[in-house]
């Protein structure tokens, strides 16, 4: 398998950004400098040296931004420069800027378009997802056929949590952009630091209005439980981990959950289980372009009322007395 990332030699890692290695061949490294600083970061980060299929690569305490293609998409968003305007919006500098392929016909047909990616640094890595889906799957417990039904609403999402890389992930669906460009990142990691409730960060979407759900409101957060895949800041060693089966009434509120397990809402229920919490930054605003819904299959007859039982469990579970969490939103 090839992949992208710093080089060996890791001496320079602090200006050394990208080069090509293959990770079946044998490769050494130097020791890593104890500490470097990004450009335009005001965060130090701390390199280390690990072990990645095989592999030293270069690993550091900072935010990887990830992206994910598929058919409909990567032909827009690996054009020159979309890449680069969606990570503009953050504006935060990002150890890595790392695209997964996913459910693509013409594999060359999409490294044609990475190539000057790379070589023009707007990106730093790529993967197809199903090379590195199977490692992903054992190592947070799912198994294939779990997920089987609904594959592409997950697949994409468990690779990029346990992508060996930075400790956090910034994961932003190929068509999520920034309102306005806005660092939410840094108050994001701060917050998460000094509240060891909350688990994961976002924006507030454009369409989102006061959020009904919000428990409590600290500064510039909205504090609440639930979990979007459109945009979201989390901890990789948090969510590399075999946290994914955890039985919530209410996360099945989720579309396709009927079907099989879906990422969004095996995320839910874990965070609701173990009382973690969701943090919407409110000064700052994400658009998703997407007709979200129109993706969606046309169910079968019966499995279009095991979504309406489901669907009514849930309306139920919402209309009981308190506010434990696995019950209501």
């Amino acid at each position: 398998m090839i992949c992208v990332g710093p080089g060996p030699d890791l001496e320079f890692a602090p200006i050394i950004d990208r080069i090509w290695y293959n990770t079946d061949a044998p490769h050494t490294t130097r020791p890593l400098p104890s500490r470097s600083k990004w450009t335009g970061s005001s965060v130090s980060t701390r390199w280390l040296s690990i072990r990645c299929n095989g592999v030293k690569v270069a690993y550091c305490n900072g935010v990887d931004f990830v992206t994910n293609v598929f058919e409909r998409t990567y032909r827009k968003v690996l054009q020159p420069g979309e890449i680069a305007r969606r990570v503009a919006g953050h504006q935060f500098a990002f150890a890595r800027r790392v695209v997964l392929i996913n459910n693509v016909k013409d594999r060359a047909a999409v490294e044609k378009l990475l190539g000057p990616l790379i070589e023009s640094g707007e990106i730093t890595e790529y993967y197809f997802v199903s090379a590195l889906l199977e490692s992903a799957l054992k190592k947070v417990g799912v198994s294939r056929q779990a997920i089987e039904k609904t594959i592409h609403y997950t697949d994409c999402s468990l690779v990029a949590v346990t992508l060996c890389g930075s400790s956090h992930v910034l994961y932003s669906d190929a068509d999520v952009f920034m309102l306005a460009a806005q660092n939410w990142i840094a108050p994001g990691l701060q917050l998460m630091e000094t509240d060891k409730r909350v688990a994961v960060v976002n924006p507030k979407w454009v369409t989102s209005q006061v959020n009904p759900e919000t428990r409590e409101i600290k500064g510039d957060f909205n504090l609440s439980y639930g979990f979007s895949d459109q945009l979201y800041l989390l901890s990789r060693e948090e969510f590399s981990k075999p946290i994914y089966r955890h039985f919530v009434p209410i996360s099945y509120r989720y579309p396709l959950s009927h079907i099989a397990p879906i990422f969004e809402q095996m995320v839910d229920a874990y965070m609701r289980a173990n009382g973690r919490l969701r943090a919407t930054y409110q000064l700052a605003t994400y658009v998703h372009d997407d007709d979200e819904g129109a993706a969606y299959r046309r169910a079968k007859p019966l499995i279009e009322l095991k979504r309406k039982v489901i669907k009514a469990a849930v309306k139920f579970c919402e209309m009981l007395p308190g506010n434990d969490p696995r019950f209501s939103k």
